[in-house]
């Protein structure tokens, strides 16, 4: 390498993980987060490349209101793309999207949800019989629209939190003991790219105990994404992708090992310890617990002991 490359970019190169099963070269979709392509990921890259902000390219409307009306997911991404609607407005409009802007700027905000879910329902019918050869009547499809909105609004109301639910979000918040029988190893990582260093976290953990034969270990990391992609069966073909499924094949063989998400207030010792191994050079093992983590673990036995 040092007769290929700069210094500096030998140093990019060994951050690179390199996965110990070997496995065969694949195309990585470079604008998603999983490698994968997606309808979404491309557009995203089309709009940028086409510049979307010239004037030329950017249909004139009140956009920012009808971002601010509160409908479900897509209602109105989808409701653009109709061409024509006849009502009472159409016959000044020479567009749909002239009509459409015309309601947005003139109906009072408490009606546009109706207006955009309506909107909807008539574009999804369209497909349905386009496609599907779907019968549905104007009175069944706007009911349809009203009702998915009401149940929509339902659903985003606050749920009721129970005094039970309240006590258990509080003790999440501590460290706890392990079950009988188990050890608990809490990781984390000091890096800025959080999710693939929080991934790696895991790895060396996991690795770092199975070399030492050491069995009915839980795994306790503030990283939800990192625990959900280890219980997960998606496909991810990124670097974060490549450390789960090196983490996955490490516990397939490891029966008693179990990876769980604790908040950050529950795992600050390792917090704490990643954050400080930003400045060591090179890996350290540490025999003594370093004195600022000391009022931390004093803090977790206090709280055990009062448990």
């Amino acid at each position: 390498m040092q007769a290929l490359f700069e210094q500096s970019d030998i140093e990019e190169i060994m951050k690179i993980p390199v996965p110990t099963a070997a496995s065969e070269d694949i195309h990585l979709w470079h604008f998603s987060r999983d490698g994968c392509y997606t309808v979404k990921s491309g557009y995203r890259l089309l709009m940028t490349n086409i510049a979307i902000s010239n004037s030329a390219q950017h249909a004139p409307g009140l956009w920012n209101r009808m971002w601010t009306v509160h409908v479900p997911p897509k209602a109105c991404w989808e409701a653009v793309n109709l061409v024509y609607l006849v009502n009472d407005k159409a016959t000044n409009s020479d567009s749909f999207m002239q009509w459409f802007f015309g309601c947005l700027e003139c109906w009072p905000h408490k009606l546009l949800p109706t207006m955009f879910m309506t909107i909807w329902s008539i574009w999804k019918y369209r497909n349905d019989k386009l496609w599907n050869a779907a019968e549905r009547s104007t009175r069944v499809n706007i009911k349809l629209a009203v009702d998915f909105l009401n149940d929509w609004i339902a659903a985003r109301k606050s749920p009721h939190i129970t005094h039970s639910q309240m006590n258990a979000s509080e003790e999440e918040l501590t460290w706890k003991n392990p079950p009988s029988g188990f050890m608990k190893c809490n990781v984390d990582a000091g890096s800025i790219e959080v999710r693939e260093a929080k991934a790696m976290s895991l790895l060396d953990a996991i690795t770092w105990a199975a070399s030492l034969d050491m069995q009915h270990i839980i795994f306790e990391t503030d990283s939800k994404t990192v625990v959900e992609a280890v219980h997960s069966n998606a496909v991810d073909h990124s670097d974060f992708g490549t450390i789960i499924g090196e983490c996955c094949s490490l516990l397939s063989r490891e029966r008693y090992y179990k990876v769980h998400f604790t908040r950050q207030q529950a795992n600050i010792v390792a917090h704490n310890l990643a954050r400080a191994a930003i400045s060591h050079a090179s890996p350290c093992v540490l025999f003594d617990a370093p004195s600022f983590i000391c009022d931390t673990l004093i803090h977790d036995c206090n709280e055990l002991a009062l448990s």
